[in-house]
């Protein structure tokens, strides 16, 4: 890769980005008779005001970055709202006129991270809206068999066994994410627009991983993320998927904080993607793609103006309120 980019990938200026990407230029005919496009334009100076307060995307620091190894264009808001998986209209999140909702549930308990699940779901609706945002009632329960060797996953009367892998020495073990799709989609609310599950379980998708964040099915609707590689506090080996250990014997504030920053990030990114929004290419974004969990660290908390319009072509999103709920979170 050359000037922190991988070859073809080219960096757009504001006045490109003004031009081309904000705005709205043509509506798919299956729209035409809710929307117009002087309506879904007519905030754009407000847009182009906060482009200002973004700087654009930064290049990669390592050849193991995002942008240093995938040539990706972005997605501008024609893009956006032509393939957008939810059915755009006037209501805002209402599909076939029923009230659509975000739904999050905790995937067992946080004992080893104590992360404040609560927290979570909080910046999650300031992030987006409170409206729009419902926690499951109860805890999806991780159940294990033959000796911590098998494990299902339940919630109320339903279970399902999942894949997983253990290791005996350390009898740590990690659950693979796609095992857990078909079961989320049996519990999922049917008034539910997406259903996100949040654990501190380790995961993982193919075998030769050493693990994943967390993985999403567009089709489905739902998504499976973890915070333990997000915790300061633990240390993980390079080379072995179950080789951990204690940076410190106790977890500072700081490092409570550094948990929570990342993993409200990692929550409100793959929520975003589930809603339809592709990896930003044109700002520094909370929608960048990363290449590596230490890229994912550096990125933004916050999306950018291009990202922003198309969330608020879903969800009733009232913009300075928004940002002062994010900065008082």
């Amino acid at each position: 890769y050359a000037d922190g980019f991988v070859r073809g990938f080219r960096r757009l200026d504001s006045n490109a980005i003004k031009k081309h990407h904000l705005p709205i230029n043509s509506i798919p005919k299956r729209m035409r008779e809710q929307l117009s496009l002087a309506k879904l334009n007519s905030n754009d100076k407000c847009y182009e005001r906060l482009m200002a307060f973004f700087e654009p995307i930064p290049a990669s620091l390592t050849e193991f970055d995002w942008l240093a190894m995938y040539r990706e264009k972005g997605q501008s808001l024609d893009e956006f709202v032509k393939y957008c998986p939810i059915e755009i209209d006037e209501k805002k999140l209402q599909v076939l006129g029923n009230q659509k909702y975000i739904y999050y549930i905790k995937l067992g308990e946080f004992k080893q991270t104590k992360l404040n699940f609560d927290d979570l779901i909080e910046y999650s609706g300031n992030f987006f809206s409170p409206q729009v945002i419902k926690l499951m009632p109860n805890v999806m329960r991780i159940e294990s068999k033959v000796k911590g060797q098998s494990f299902s996953v339940a919630y109320g009367d339903l279970n399902a066994r999942l894949t997983s892998r253990y290791d005996s020495t350390s009898k740590r073990v990690q659950l693979k994410a796609p095992s857990l799709f078909r079961f989320l989609k049996r519990i999922q609310p049917d008034d539910a627009l997406c259903l996100i599950a949040f654990t501190e379980y380790d995961l993982y998708c193919d075998d030769e991983d050493l693990f994943v964040a967390g993985l999403c099915d567009g089709d489905k609707g739902v998504g499976v993320f973890s915070c333990l590689r997000y915790d300061p506090a633990l240390v993980f080996s390079v080379e072995h998927w179950f080789d951990m250990k204690k940076a410190r014997q106790s977890s500072s504030g700081n490092d409570r904080t550094t948990l929570l920053t990342r993993s409200c990030k990692l929550l409100v990114h793959e929520t975003c993607h589930l809603l339809g929004i592709e990896h930003c290419t044109y700002f520094n974004c909370c929608m960048n793609g990363s290449g590596n969990i230490e890229e994912d660290f550096r990125q933004s908390m916050f999306l950018c103006p291009v990202d922003l319009k198309k969330v608020s072509l879903l969800i009733n999103v009232n913009i300075l309120e928004r940002y002062k709920k994010m900065r008082e979170f």
